[in-house]
């Protein structure tokens, strides 16, 4: 795949096929999108393109109501690299563009930079300044410049429909990682850099290895089974999202790596973690003795949860 930070680097001598959207966290129902765009592109014997922007239009226009992100820009561009896109294009936002008109946007993207023969949205896409344009606008245009228009009807799952937002409640709100991967067609990912902690899981025989500067959406307070990612190494964690109430208010993301040599230094090491299933909500101990049965209880669910992930569907 080939991946651009600018429309205007875009060679678009022979056309694409183009899909239009943010696609955070390329879930199931991007994954509808951007597949008929693909099967359009192929048929066409042109590339198949993706257009989103860079911030997310929000964190320019309206801070304050800007989602956390579900996937960082990089794994967003894997994931369609995956799922076979030919280019990427990721145009940087501004007020200047938030201000174009529907046609002028047209003009400027769908027609001037990429010379779109066939543009694919999904149900409810809208454009241009104040989200003017919709999709009966787009076809009118299209109409007349040239560009055929294809609208995916949404996705849905048991009868409720895909969605970033509702991706965004299962894990922020309810604490369902597992339910959040199955509309991501993934488990979510977090990832960080280990920084130093208080050394509290390692004087209870668990040390854990805490993050930092994690960019993604992080799931609600509790105790997860994850698999760790660090370097070539796949490890079950069991992982603390939240205040450690037994000790004191501080919300940390703190991972004990199982079969992990936690003597090595591990402190500024790049660390990812596929949340699988949310195994209890955090609790204060009174008793040392308790909190690490209880912790020792957790390992081996984790490690249970980890060997067992998969299978069902294999």
């Amino acid at each position: 795949m080939k991946r651009f930070k600018d429309a205007d680097e875009y060679p678009a001598d022979e056309g694409c096929v183009l899909s239009i959207g943010n696609f955070d966290g390329f879930h199931l129902g991007h994954r509808k999108v951007v597949g008929v765009c693909l099967e359009k592109s192929r048929a066409l014997g042109i590339a198949s393109t993706v257009l989103t922007f860079e911030p997310h239009p929000l964190e320019v226009l309206s801070p304050d109501r800007a989602p956390r992100r579900i996937a960082t820009p990089e794994v967003r561009a894997e994931l369609l690299e995956e799922f076979g896109l030919d280019r990427l294009v990721e145009h940087p936002f501004s007020t200047d563009l938030a201000s174009l008109s529907a046609e002028e946007f047209v003009d400027r993207f769908v027609m001037g930079a990429f010379k779109a023969r066939c543009v694919v949205v999904g149900r409810g896409f809208r454009f241009g300044r104040k989200r003017s344009g919709d999709e009966d606008v787009l076809r009118k245009l299209g109409q007349e410049r040239g560009y055929e228009v294809i609208v995916v009807e949404e996705a849905d799952l048991d009868g409720e429909v895909i969605s970033s937002s509702r991706v965004r409640l299962l894990l922020a709100r309810d604490a369902d990682v597992s339910g959040a991967a199955r509309l991501l067609g993934r488990p979510h990912r977090v990832h960080g850099v280990i920084v130093r902690g208080r050394g509290r899981g390692r004087s209870l025989g668990f040390p854990t290895a805490n993050l930092e500067q994690v960019p993604e959406l992080i799931p609600a307070r509790g105790i997860y089974a994850c698999m760790s990612h660090m370097g070539a190494s796949a490890r079950p964690a069991a992982v603390h999202v939240g205040p450690r109430l037994t000790f004191d208010d501080e919300s940390t993301v703190e991972a004990y790596i199982v079969g992990q040599d936690h003597d090595q230094d591990l402190y500024d090491e790049l660390l990812r973690l596929d949340f699988l299933e949310m195994i209890r909500e955090p609790k204060k101990f009174d008793d040392k003795d308790d909190l690490v049965e209880q912790i020792r209880m957790d390992v081996d669910r984790t490690v249970e949860i980890v060997q067992g992930y998969g299978k069902e569907e294999a």
